[in-house]
């Protein structure tokens, strides 16, 4: 099933970090959210799901892999689909970061775990000195978006209006 592809794909990742999810700061929570995000964007491209599909994925694994709550879910979530758009995101790092995560799913989808984490760390490491602000358009300026065409679309989902 597609949705226990999702949420594998997000257990690996986080076992990268070899730190539980629970005792990560909510900063490194983000981080690896949006990573993990930007991958299921990847697996919606490869499958060609639907806003809806890609939506309820997204949910799930912030709800189940994350831990967060369905009411923070849901704000992070609307966050994450305006930031799909790089024309139309807020917050520059975080599509950087959703970036990542699109090329982490291609690495992942390749069993390439090396590149995988090196891809994860390079993200880690440009956003370390700032981890307590979270993401802000200024590590953006550090995080270089991977080399080749990008998956996300110039305009995202972010125009599908959420209910």
């Amino acid at each position: 099933m597609l949705g226990d592809k999702i949420h594998e794909m997000a257990r690996q990742l986080c076992g990268l970090i070899q730190v539980p999810i629970e005792n990560t700061s909510e900063s490194q929570r983000q981080v690896l959210a949006t990573f993990a995000f930007g991958m299921v964007w990847g697996v919606a491209d490869a499958e060609e799901l639907k806003y809806p599909d890609i939506y309820g994925f997204g949910l799930t694994m912030l709800t189940d892999v994350f831990k967060y709550s369905i009411h923070q879910a849901v704000r992070f979530m609307n966050l994450l689909v305006k930031c799909s758009s790089p024309t139309d995101c807020p917050n520059a790092a975080v599509n950087a970061v959703m970036y990542h995560g699109v090329e982490g799913y291609r690495q992942w989808g390749a069993g390439d775990s090396e590149a995988l984490q090196a891809n994860l760390q390079h993200v880690l490491e440009a956003i370390s000195g700032h981890i307590g602000d979270g993401l802000t358009n200024d590590v953006d300026k550090r995080i270089t978006k991977p080399r080749g065409s990008p998956i996300v679309p110039e305009r995202g989902f972010a125009h599908i209006a959420v209910e």
